[in-house]
């Protein structure tokens, strides 16, 4: 005769899962083992998260793996993937845990190598060529949906000597070429290396290179990388660069000019360049940029004149200026101001003769929210009229 079913809901819990398991151990992936609370025991704190093999994370869907794998790396803003920061870097650690996670498990190698080709930083020269085989589709077969999958690429440091420099270059092209889903795009030389074209002397054996800003010719060679991924729809573009000569100025602007699609630019020019020339194709439209930075080494401010001669900027917010030869940004406000919601002035000491830039800001700037100013050592801060400044 057959035991009374007992009342009691953990009695009834466990004599359920325990039949359950039985039924896996028979037709399906085997349970994780543990002991069975006896009956009249409590059961609830086994049983209520007990999971068999089969219930791993491994089946959870393919989306929520990437939102949970995306929650790995911190934000960009958060570390320095510079080589200078050494092999235990946060951004070392948290490459090395991207890595990882693809070689987990299959079910993990999709929304892991999404997460893992997302950010890409070149810090030395032998990985331009890596990266390209990794890009090509005539090395590669899966190599048009990696490519896909890139949204950054930052050059940190990464000279190029001059016996590979050809190839480096012609792989760079390919890697810019391939990327159709780049979005943002940085550059950060070296800084004991100076910038050059190319190895057209023997006075030097490595260099920062300039092919980022030169001509594109139409005729399928290399000149002018950056023109594919701004052709493709770039939005971020943070350059650091050292202008010589005129040709070099004209480049930029080419560049530029093309960038229609560009929302945030952040320029840092680190040599002497007296002033801009004057010739130019025609003016720059950048209609949805909304975010600028500018900063430089030296005497630049010819820079804001030229920036507020020949560029359009209907929709900028944001803007910084980290220049100590700046006195004074009333001109720049003026042309650019009207919808700029975050002003920021550096390396610049507050004192009278910066009053033209904040006497009319209510008028120039009149959806101003954010303010930053640098004090002077005798502790001068400016007279702000603004009706909508929040934030100072």
């Amino acid at each position: 005769m057959a035991a009374a079913r007992s009342d009691c809901p953990n009695d009834v819990i466990a004599e359920e899962m325990a039949r359950a398991m039985q039924r896996e151990t028979t037709s399906g992936p085997r349970p994780i083992e543990c002991d069975i609370p006896a009956a009249g025991q409590r059961s609830d704190q086994y049983y209520s998260t007990r999971l068999t093999r089969g219930a791993t994370m491994a089946r959870l869907p393919q989306e929520l793996l990437l939102h949970i794998f995306k929650s790995i790396p911190p934000p960009s803003h958060e570390y320095d993937p510079s080589i200078i920061q050494g092999p235990r870097s946060e951004w070392m650690s948290t490459l090395r845990a991207r890595k990882a996670l693809v070689m987990t498990c299959k079910a993990f190698v999709g929304p892991a190598m999404e997460v893992l080709y997302e950010d890409i930083v070149l810090r030395r020269m032998g990985q331009v060529p890596a990266l390209a085989r990794t890009l090509d589709p005539l090395r590669n077969p899966s190599a048009d949906s990696i490519a896909a999958l890139v949204r950054k690429v930052r050059m940190d440091s990464c000279v190029v000597w001059a016996p590979f420099a050809d190839v480096v270059r012609e792989e760079l092209h390919l890697i810019l070429r391939q990327c159709t889903s780049l979005k943002e795009f940085a550059f950060y030389p070296h800084i004991n290396f100076s910038f050059e074209a190319g190895p057209t002397s023997d006075t030097f054996d490595a260099f920062n290179p300039m092919w980022l800003l030169e001509f594109n010719s139409g005729d399928g060679s290399t000149n002018g990388l950056l023109h594919a991924p701004i052709a493709h729809g770039l939005s971020s573009l943070d350059l650091k660069l050292s202008l010589h000569s005129k040709p070099e100025f004209v480049a930029l602007h080419e560049l530029l000019g093309s960038a229609s699609r560009l929302e945030k630019l952040k320029l840092d020019l680190t040599s002497y360049f007296p002033h801009y020339p004057p010739q130019f194709s025609g003016p720059i439209a950048l209609h949805s940029l909304r975010d600028m930075s500018f900063s430089c080494r030296n005497d630049h401010h010819w820079f804001l004149d030229y920036v507020c001669d020949l560029w359009e900027l209907p929709s900028l917010q944001a803007l910084t200026l980290v220049e100590p030869g700046i006195l004074s940004i009333a001109r720049v406000l003026r042309t650019h101001g009207a919808h700029l919601t975050y002003l920021q002035w550096n390396r610049h000491w507050y004192s009278e003769t910066s009053d033209d830039a904040f006497s009319d800001l209510c008028r120039v700037c009149p959806r101003l929210e954010h303010l930053v100013v640098q004090r002077s050592p005798a502790g001068l801060l400016p007279v702000v009229r603004s009706p909508t400044l929040r934030f100072l």
